[in-house]
């Protein structure tokens, strides 16, 4: 009897122990009882609770196993048994303890939320929104079946929603640092930079480990011009790129910013403004004084979504390396680049077959999955690139002499957006929050365009890439990088508004601001685009290149990154009508666009030069240069015009 009173004295203090945290009080105590009674079951179940929280997981499964024996009925037993084995990524197995664990408790919303959690991961979120749901009509207060309701809905595309249940799940249980990160990661998805970085940063005090190195994280305040910041990435490549961007601002907190980065990116990187060293993962760090994620230089810079750098391109291109890719992309056609391996699910290759059916379009390999094309329907009909692209130097090189870039969300839709380059990235029901929710444009990349899966697989999202493809590969043999063919005359037929084409273009116009559609005329002597760069100082712009001219002068000026090229305006009266009745304005020449417009209701805004003949047509707008060779009274009347067109009327009481 008095063995019998020790042995459950012993149990009660280790258990007692455990609940406040003296982890060695507790595995002294549960040590010593078990060496005398090796197959307690209640002993087994304290150890193994012991194992799990000191992350000793493989170890607790075999404890909570033996305990299982002598109690095979215990529902705590089990659903911590099912908790383990979901932090193993085990989460089959889980699914079947928790199961049972419910089938003796049916109204237990612990296990509820707890089996949820495992068929989530497991890709079953139907199912999974349904435990949260019983939960929380069981127990509406449950903290861990709001966060898990919230996770679904986040997955969903619902990231207004999301927040809401995070926000109530981190209230009712603040210890549990992963509600705050989840809350920020919904933040961070609506766009709201400040607050959801600023939640986002309790990763690194729950759900994440910084790595070892001898220097404190940075806090954001000066260290001095004798010090190096060291940056890295904490998920991918894209992330990377996607954030190098701020270098340059944190010249002024330290005196050398280094970068650790993926081997593969360190020539590309080596002249990427603002950063003084590239170090390859894995080779000897210099000294430095303090150390950061990139991802956290959103919270330590005070970035908004209105303030995110917009120097595009900050990447450049190796022109000798590019010259290499010549001869491969030399030819008609237009030409793409295809990328369906990235940070996110996507596409299959195969799923993309419908863009075969397209005339005139050449397709070029960026993806290191070669495997995928032997086996499926672009065997034979696309260029292989990628065993040319020893590094993203390389596929920078590629990119820059494509016309466009499809791709799922990874390294190459980033290097195609950091290059200024136009790229169309096919984003996953669930998308990196980078991305933020329902937009068809970004503000970190203007050159790209997004689209966004519809359902359960990308049948409606390729067609919808294909509709865009079409246009383009009609018009592929009208030679785009060649100016002087392009030049309709003025007498041109005014276009007539197709529906079907209209819509295909729509997605380029969704978003705010005042629509600017570009139409520089080379023949009537305008002022280069270089000189219309005063325009990118007022607010509430996006602007348009509708012919060759102005798409030829975008590529090495102001407006890279800036402008969408839709040069095909210019080609085809039906294309130009379906393009030109989405604009608000149209600032050019006197030129077949401009008069193509002011049939179409557009307002036009003609640049004539000095001694031109007043140009007479209904809703155009001339700005006559005043003396030969002098543009600066022009611009500076845009300007102020575009000013005056993008101030709000003041309301009245």
């Amino acid at each position: 009897m008095t063995a019998d009173r020790s042995s459950t004295d012993i149990q009660a203090a280790a258990a007692e122990a455990l609940r406040l945290g003296r982890i060695a009080e507790a595995e002294t105590l549960l040590t010593s009882a078990l060496a005398a009674s090796p197959d307690a079951p209640e002993l087994l179940f304290l150890y193994g609770t012991l194992l799990a929280r000191t992350g000793k997981l493989d170890q607790a499964v075999g404890t909570f196993e033996r305990a299982r024996a002598g109690m095979p009925d215990n529902v705590t037993l089990l659903n911590n048994l099912g908790t383990v084995l979901r932090q193993l990524g085990r989460h089959a197995e889980a699914v079947i303890h928790l199961r049972h664990a419910l089938v003796l408790i049916p109204k237990s919303a612990d296990t509820l939320a707890n089996i949820g959690q495992a068929l989530k991961t497991l890709g079953r979120a139907d199912q999974a929104a349904g435990c949260a749901n019983l939960a929380l009509k069981l127990k509406p207060d449950h903290a861990e079946a709001l966060h898990l309701a919230g996770s679904v809905l986040l997955e969903r595309g619902h990231a207004k929603a999301a927040a809401e249940y995070f926000t109530r799940a981190a209230q009712l249980a603040p210890e549990r640092l992963v509600y705050r990160v989840s809350l920020g990661l919904a933040l961070l998805t609506l766009g709201d930079l400040p607050a959801g970085s600023a939640a986002y940063e309790w990763r690194w005090h729950g759900p994440m480990r910084l790595p070892d190195l001898p220097a404190p994280l940075w806090d954001g305040k000066p260290l001095g011009q004798d010090a190096t910041l060291l940056l890295w990435a904490e998920e991918s490549v894209s992330e990377l790129i996607q954030f190098l961007r701020f270098a340059p601002e944190l010249q002024a907190h330290a005196g050398r910013i280094a970068l650790c980065a993926p081997a593969p990116l360190v020539r590309l990187l080596a002249s990427a403004p603002g950063i003084d060293q590239v170090i390859a993962i894995g080779d000897p760090l210099p000294g430095f004084a303090a150390h950061l994620p990139l991802t956290s230089l959103i919270q330590r810079l005070g970035v908004t979504s209105d303030t995110i750098p917009n120097g595009i391109p900050y990447l450049a291109v190796d022109a000798a390396r590019a010259a290499v890719f010549a001869p491969a992309l030399a030819g008609p056609g237009f030409k793409i680049g295809l990328a369906w391996s990235g940070d996110r699910p996507g596409p299959a290759l195969n799923d993309l077959a419908p863009l075969l059916d397209i005339p005139n379009l050449r397709f070029f390999v960026l993806d290191a999955d070669t495997a995928a094309i032997a086996a499926g329907p672009f065997a034979g009909r696309v260029t292989d690139l990628s065993s040319c692209l020893l590094d993203y130097a390389d596929a920078a090189a590629a990119i820059s002499r494509l016309d466009l870039v499809i791709s799922v969300d990874g390294p190459i839709a980033h290097l195609a957006g950091a290059l200024g380059r136009p790229a169309w990235v096919m984003l996953p029901n669930f998308a990196h929050w980078r991305w933020m929710t329902g937009r068809t444009d970004t503000p970190w990349y203007p050159s790209l365009l997004l689209y966004r899966q519809k359902g359960k697989d990308w049948n409606e999202t390729v067609r919808e890439i294909a509709d865009g493809l079409a246009i383009y590969g009609a018009s592929a043999n009208l030679a785009r990088h060649e100016p002087g063919n392009f030049h309709a005359p003025v007498t041109a037929p005014a276009p007539i508004v197709d529906t079907a084409r209209a819509a295909a273009y729509a997605p380029y116009f969704q978003g705010e601001g005042l629509k600017v559609g570009l139409a520089l005329d080379a023949h009537g002597k305008p002022p280069d685009l270089a000189s219309l760069a005063p325009l990118l100082g007022v607010p509430g712009l996006r602007f348009y290149a509708l012919n060759a001219e102005t798409a030829v002068q975008i590529e090495h000026g102001p407006f890279a990154g800036w402008t969408a090229d839709l040069s095909i305006a210019e080609a085809d009266p039906a294309d130009a009508g379906a393009i030109l009745s989405q604009l608000d304005l149209v600032i050019g020449g006197a030129n077949a666009v401009a008069l193509n417009a002011a049939a179409l209701d557009v307002p036009a805004w003609v640049m004539q030069p000095a001694g031109a003949s007043p140009l007479s047509l209904p809703n155009a707008l001339v700005f006559q240069q005043e003396h030969e060779g002098d543009w600066s009274s022009v611009i500076e009347q845009l300007v102020y015009a575009l000013q005056i067109a993008t101030t709000p009327e003041p309301v009245h009481a």
